[in-house]
């Protein structure tokens, strides 16, 4: 399972901004890191947590103070959109997509 530092577009349900934001865990510092694996969890470097990416909510600048969930199109769409600008590998974007795929029908996603 290999992972990335976490870096993406919002993937919020109802995002449009196309800023690529570096995440950090919101129970930790600002300057702590997230890191995104294959099997699409995500792990703090600060306190050494992980979770799921649909156990997740953003807040980026168009979100208005607000944390948003997830949706399985648009965090597609945001790691699509890093594999086109070459900051993904297509092997990479392949595993996370499938593992998106799987863990939003255990959240009851669509």
């Amino acid at each position: 399972m290999s992972e990335i530092l976490f870096k993406s577009p919002c993937p919020a349900a109802s995002c449009n901004d196309s800023t690529v934001y570096r995440w950090y865990h919101s129970k930790c510092s600002s300057s702590s890191d997230e890191y995104l694996n294959s099997d699409a969890q995500i792990r703090c470097t600060e306190c050494g947590k992980k979770w799921d990416f649909f156990n997740t909510k953003f807040e980026c600048s168009d979100s208005n103070n607000e944390m948003k969930k997830s949706s399985l199109k648009r965090a597609i769409n945001c790691f699509t959109a890093l594999m086109m600008s070459n900051n993904l590998s297509e092997e990479f974007h392949f595993k996370i997509v499938n593992s998106l795929k799987a863990q939003a029908k255990i959240y009851g996603l669509d």
